[in-house]
């Protein structure tokens, strides 16, 4: 976490820079995206697969979690995709 303003400037488009290197050095990696709540009819975990999918990943490769409504909820309700991930590799 930054801890005042110019850490946070510093970290600016690292965020693109980490998606980029995660997209093409793990081509065959598995993503879940979660959250539950919906603004506008649309969750959380549909905008990020929304997203990836606009930005090149397969959205063979994106799970979504779509019934947390909280940390806690994303934290208990994202294990039960780890055997399917599994599964996929």
């Amino acid at each position: 976490m930054p801890k005042n303003e110019f850490e946070l400037k510093r970290m600016e488009g690292y965020d693109e820079i980490i998606f980029e290197k995660a997209k093409d050095d793990y081509p065959n990696s598995i993503i879940v995206v979660t959250g539950g709540v919906p603004k506008n009819g649309v969750t959380e975990a549909d905008n990020m697969t929304k997203w990836l999918v606009e930005h090149g990943v397969a959205e063979s490769r994106i799970l979504p979690e779509n019934q947390s409504t909280d940390t806690v909820e994303n934290a208990l309700f994202t294990p039960r995709f780890w055997s399917s991930t599994a599964r996929r590799t």
